[in-house]
């Protein structure tokens, strides 16, 4: 288990499930093998990156 400061634990519930796009990931909860598989987004640090800036996500 990791003990993340409340900032980051909020973070953490806020990561969605990516359908379509690329991500700029600008967070810390987020393990570096997460932000690779591209699968995953958590909302409040991160945005749209690459050539069309859309995303799609799973709510």
């Amino acid at each position: 288990m990791m003990t993340l400061p409340w900032r980051e634990q909020q973070a953490a519930g806020a990561a969605w499930g990516l359908l379509d796009g690329e991500i700029d990931h600008r967070d810390v909860v987020l393990t570096r093998a997460e932000r690779e598989a591209n699968g995953k987004m958590v909302s409040c640090c991160s945005r749209a990156a690459g050539k069309g800036r859309r995303i799609v996500l799973e709510l």
